[in-house]
């Protein structure tokens, strides 16, 4: 992880601006290499941009007025998180009227406990099932009432980031059921003809008798 800007509240800065002790630094672990500069808000508010690390974990963050005053004496914890990867979703496409568990698949994708899901600019909610193993989230499609393909993201907690997965879902029309012809066949393989309306071209299809999928 790393090049993540992050914000800190802290006390006594606008003394240390007032006595002309130069830049404020951050530094991220004890490597003298992991300094980056601040950029100060106001007499209490600065940001710095993280630098990378190599591994994940737990790293002190502390602050000084650098060349001039030491680091300071209390220190905070700051995480670096393995980058998440998204290898793909499904299903990929789905009614515009939303609803739609998409199953999204990948590396280092576990959340501490919230997810949350885009589709372009429309925000919806994602959730984790416990019965999965780790890479595996679900978002919920949103209702966007037009046909549509829009781009997927995620934002998993406690990184305040979205994360473009670079794969768009494809929202159609709804499909509704008209007709079933013949209603019963003698047992064995046969043919079914089914009309729907909402039906795209190009969509995979499956149809479902009783509890089982064919």
């Amino acid at each position: 992880g790393g090049e993540t800007s992050i914000t800190l509240q802290i006390f006594g800065l606008l003394n240390v601006a007032n006595e002309g002790f130069g830049p404020i630094h951050c530094r991220f672990g004890n490597d003298k290499h992991n300094i980056a500069l601040a950029t100060i808000f106001n007499e209490s508010l600065v940001a710095c941009m993280a630098p990378a690390a190599y591994t994940p974990g737990n790293v002190s963050l502390s602050l000084s007025a650098f060349d001039r005053l030491p680091f300071s004496s209390n220190s905070l914890t700051f995480e670096y998180t393995a980058q998440p990867k998204v290898y793909g979703f499904s299903p990929s496409n789905g009614p515009h009227s939303g609803g739609t568990s998409v199953r999204v698949e990948g590396l280092n994708l576990m959340p501490r406990s919230k997810v949350s899901c885009r589709f372009g600019h429309h925000e919806s909610y994602g959730y984790l099932d416990t019965n999965e193993h780790f890479g595996v989230i679900y978002c919920v499609t949103p209702a966007i009432n037009t046909i549509t393909s829009q781009t997927l993201y995620l934002k998993l907690d406690p990184v305040n980031e979205w994360i473009d997965t670079g794969m768009d879902f494809h929202f159609i029309e709804p499909m509704l059921l008209d007709s079933i012809s013949p209603l019963n066949i003698d047992y064995g393989t046969d043919y079914v003809q089914v009309k729907v309306g909402g039906f795209s071209r190009g969509v995979d299809t499956m149809c479902c008798f009783g509890t089982g999928t064919n």
